[in-house]
């Protein structure tokens, strides 16, 4: 039985009392696998709350992470079963603690703890951060020459090697070797593509990674829009990309709404409209939404719509043509 009075980094306090909490783990313990837990608490004073914290402090890479906490039923025998594979392998702390109240309602707390290591076969592969290009790139942003594709890779059981990719599964590079290593144990890394040898045009880059068991984790697709030359792009690769969809126009008396769809990719919308067959059409709006609504003056037989999308390569395509003939005006 351990007597634990402060321990401030977890913020909490244990006060001695003539209470007695026991934790079925002992310092040095090696788990694995299903670990059945038990919590005995031997008090004459009421129980009001059982609870145990935990924290990884370090692992064979490095850092631990912040401690976590969970309530149990007050009673004073308490048992669940942990699964051990589901921690990172490394040094954990564990607290079981109870909060007593005596008759005069002053309220006490005694605590046991153990420090523990977990050993489980790594199942879980590497955690992944791609920093370029981002999975969150912009529409109509592009590349030529020489483009950097970077990575940060961290595993508990180390990182073997990571595998740069582009499109439908082309491999581009492996490397066994990190550029650096971070005071946490992650893993930088990095790949010089020679864009020229490939089509201008879209093309989706992911990296994947391996870890010492052989698990692996890979990114996110990115898309990224390659300009080499000023060789002409065929319009279906970059306009139709973005063309709006779906264009409708309805009419209550002279007014007209006027909706279509998009998607994040379009960065703003222009709104072109004519009232007859033998005049052109003009943009009359530019919106960053999906709807507009207009007027069609009196005298006017019918109003005609189409809607493109701005991004940053420029205009897309039209929609359809939509004809919309004004209601009869109502009281």
């Amino acid at each position: 039985m351990k007597q634990l009075f402060w321990y401030m980094s977890l913020g909490m306090a244990c006060v001695n009392s003539q209470a007695q909490i026991a934790l079925n783990l002992e310092d040095g313990d090696i788990l694995t696998g299903v670990k059945d837990i038990h919590i005995t608490t031997v008090t004459d004073k009421k129980i009001n709350q059982v609870y145990l914290r935990h924290q990884l402090l370090y692992t064979a890479n490095g850092g631990g992470n912040y401690p976590d906490s969970i309530s149990l039923s007050p009673q004073p025998e308490v048992s669940f079963r942990m699964d051990t594979g589901l921690l990172r392998n490394g040094k954990h702390l564990y607290i079981a603690c109870a909060q007593l109240e005596n008759d005069l309602g002053e309220f006490s707390s005694e605590c046991d703890w153990a420090f523990v290591t977990t050993a489980n076969p790594d199942t879980i592969g590497p955690m992944l951060r791609q920093t370029r290009p981002s999975p969150l790139i912009r529409p109509g942003d592009f590349a030529s020459g020489m483009y950097n594709i970077t990575l940060y890779a961290w595993d508990e059981s180390d990182v073997e090697l990571v595998r740069f990719y582009r499109d439908e599964g082309v491999l581009l590079a492996t490397q066994s070797q990190a550029v650096s290593t971070g005071a946490t144990g992650g893993k930088h890394y990095s790949f010089s593509w020679d864009t020229t040898t490939v089509d201008n045009g879209f093309h989706h880059l992911y990296v994947e990674a391996v870890d010492g068991y052989g698990n692996i984790t890979d990114t996110k697709e990115a898309t990224l829009f390659l300009l080499n030359s000023f060789v002409p792009v065929p319009p279906i690769l970059v306009e139709n990309r973005y063309t709006p969809t779906n264009l409708i126009a309805r009419a209550k008396n002279h007014h007209v709404n006027v909706a279509w769809e998009g998607s994040d990719q379009q960065e703003r919308y222009v709104v072109y409209r004519r009232f007859s067959s033998e005049t052109d059409f003009i943009p009359v709006a530019e919106m960053e939404t999906t709807v507009y609504v207009d007027d069609i003056p009196s005298g006017e037989q019918y109003a005609e719509y189409y809607i493109t999308a701005l991004y940053r390569l420029g205009e897309s395509e039209p929609t359809n043509v939509v004809r919309v003939y004004p209601a009869l005006r109502t009281r």
